[in-house]
């Protein structure tokens, strides 16, 4: 299988372990990439590559980020953002987050955090 294949049989693999049991994935990606059950198969095993018009369709749709897909094999560290509308966020779970990915910088070989916004850092306020 070649490098892309293998990108792409994790791509799949990733998606399935996100999907309901009660989704048919061939039926999903069939309908959003807009083809016939057998081209969508054909993805699903490697036979057929995607395009990057599909990828971006497929990483959109699934909430996947491209980066985290690519980035398996290195010691990168991708954080998603801590989305704070429409959610039922109380101290502790955002504390807890924030725990988990301090535990993975802290788990990797080469240590940094780089931090951007607008306001203090919220290591300052511990």
């Amino acid at each position: 299988m070649s490098k892309s294949g293998q990108i792409q049989d994790i791509l799949f693999k990733m998606i399935k372990s996100k999907l309901s049991p009660n989704i048919s994935f061939v039926h999903d990606l069939s309908e959003l990439l807009g083809i016939s059950y057998n081209s969508a198969y054909r993805r699903i095993r490697g036979e057929k590559e995607l395009s990057l018009e599909e990828l971006k369709s497929i990483c959109v749709h699934y909430d996947i980020s491209v980066d985290a897909l690519f980035n398996l094999q290195t010691d990168h560290v991708i954080f998603d953002p801590l989305r704070l509308v429409n959610m039922d966020l109380t101290l502790r779970i955002g504390l807890f987050s924030l725990l988990e990915g301090v535990k993975m910088v802290y788990n990797s070989h080469q240590r940094e955090i780089i931090y951007a916004a607008k306001d203090l850092p919220c290591f300052l306020f511990f």
